[in-house]
């Protein structure tokens, strides 16, 4: 028999037929969407859960925090509920509907912060009121920034399965999107370690400032932070992007077009790069892309012609004007590795 747990990892990789560069490097894509909870934060909620129980800091009894307007909390709701953990989300005003009733149907607690923080975060407000929320119930704050449980999920489990699944190919390039940091670092770890050559490329979005710069408000979920998160292991990084969001929503609905996979923003934002990768190596050269999260949960907001005027994010899908502007796409300088606190 199969408990809803028994259904995280093991997702497929999918090799797309309308989405090729000429000449270019194969693409591979990691459809984490098909975790339960449709994420990849899947892997880290259910390890940072069974990891703090093995070291005795989640007895019976103890409540759980964590402030996540989005899959982490979707993920972390559904595993708590399934093992009877009282869980408690905090969230912002971002969040879409559908997180929401979904958080409160697995049986999490959902609280909202209404203003972000004096630098315009929404992230460090909603870490401010988690805190406060420990203090009033004595909980376990699993903080997925810096926990280091979030990147051994994917350095011991999820890194092993790419590798059993490519069958001894190895790719020149991978990559990942970037807001905790704990998957990048963690597949690049293993990587490393596994003696493979692999460039580890970061995807972030235009206005999060992980890389430097001054924090910008962004619409897109799943990517960034305004700060660099204690997960992020920049040793492991070959270089890193900015992608702007009206960009990657488009590629995510080019994505469903060609493909008919409906997947998030953060995708839209690590294929656009995966093509311009692609574009760089020749057919014998491999690219994987890490597609975190299905799409459903978007659909009444990017994926809406009216929510995109709206929020003047609006593009028409003009294919060509498009795939030019995905390899036009430059990676950022090298002056971001100076952000990384020693």
């Amino acid at each position: 028999m199969t408990a809803p747990l028994d259904l995280i990892g093991g997702t497929p990789l999918l090799a797309p037929s309308n989405l090729r560069i000429a000449g270019g490097a194969d693409l591979l894509l990691k459809l984490e969407g098909f975790n339960a909870s449709g994420s990849v934060k899947a892997r880290p909620a259910l390890n940072m859960i069974r990891a703090a129980q093995a070291r005795g800091d989640l007895p019976p009894g103890r409540p759980v925090v964590e402030p996540s307007s989005g899959n982490l909390g979707l993920a972390l709701a559904m595993v708590c509920g399934w093992l009877g953990i009282e869980c408690h989300l905090v969230v912002d005003p971002r969040m879409t509907a559908y997180s929401r009733h979904v958080m409160q149907m697995y049986g999490a607690t959902v609280h909202q912060v209404d203003q972000p923080d004096e630098k315009g975060s929404w992230q460090g407000s909603r870490l401010a009121r988690a805190r406060q929320v420990v203090e009033e119930l004595g909980a376990l704050l699993l903080l997925q920034y810096s926990n280091p449980d979030n990147a051994a999920a994917h350095e011991s489990l999820t890194a092993n399965e790419i590798i059993g699944q490519l069958g001894g190919r190895v790719p020149e390039v991978c990559v990942v999107g970037v807001s905790t940091g704990g998957q990048i670092s963690g597949l690049g770890r293993a990587f490393r370690a596994a003696g493979l050559p692999t460039e580890m490329v970061a995807v972030d979005v235009q206005g999060s400032s992980i890389f430097g710069g001054d924090y910008q408000a962004y619409r897109l979920r799943g990517l960034g932070l305004s700060w660099w998160p204690g997960n992020l292991d920049g040793e492991v990084l070959t270089r890193a992007y900015r992608v702007p969001e009206r960009l990657a929503f488009t590629t995510a609905r080019v994505l469903a077009r060609r493909e008919q996979i409906v997947s998030g923003g953060a995708a839209g934002a690590v294929l656009s790069v995966a093509l311009r990768e692609a574009s760089l190596l020749g057919p014998e050269n491999l690219v994987l892309a890490i597609v975190a999260e299905r799409g459903d949960r978007y659909l009444g907001q990017f994926y809406q012609s009216a929510w995109r005027i709206e929020h003047d994010l609006d593009e028409d899908l003009n294919e060509a004007s498009w795939l030019a502007k995905c390899l036009d796409l430059r990676p950022l300088d090298g002056q971001w590795r100076a952000k990384q606190p020693s």
